[in-house]
């Protein structure tokens, strides 16, 4: 069996239910702040609220607040090198350009060169069938 000397702690129902009144108040956070338009913060602000409930799950339902010192130590530098990797690739996000919807073709997932037909007219389309040339059309041949 375990060698080592592990006790089970209880935790009262009170405890239960302010962390799951913390969760739907969160919840509601989460959802009003979705109405709102804090510019290129709307992703850190949704991922700190994410993060927030993330961490009571964890902290109160997974018992990881009555656990040892060196899985919480775990845990908290795992939340940190998240949040360091996710703030890096977010950077990294502010130097793409805009993705327009006009940029794709009849609900196309491949972005459609629009240059292309700008600068010559009558020229066969990027993506899409290829259209036969009016003048073989059967309409032109009288």
């Amino acid at each position: 069996m375990s060698s080592g000397n592990h006790s089970h702690h209880v935790i009262p129902v009170k405890v239960y239910a302010a962390i799951f009144g913390a969760l739907l108040v969160l919840t509601y956070i989460t959802v009003q702040v979705s109405y709102f338009n804090f510019g290129v913060l709307n992703i850190a602000v949704a991922v700190v609220v994410a993060t927030i409930k993330a961490m009571l799950v964890c902290l109160y339902f997974m018992h990881l607040r009555y656990d040892t010192v060196f899985n919480r130590i775990v845990f908290f530098s795992t939340a940190i090198f998240l949040a360091l990797f996710m703030g890096l690739a977010l950077l990294d996000s502010g130097a793409r350009l805009p993705v327009k919807p006009s940029q794709f073709a009849d609900n196309s997932p491949v972005p459609v060169d629009r240059t292309a037909e700008a600068a010559a007219p009558g020229a066969q389309p990027a993506v899409g069938g290829a259209e036969a040339p009016k003048s073989a059309t059967p309409e032109n041949k009288h």
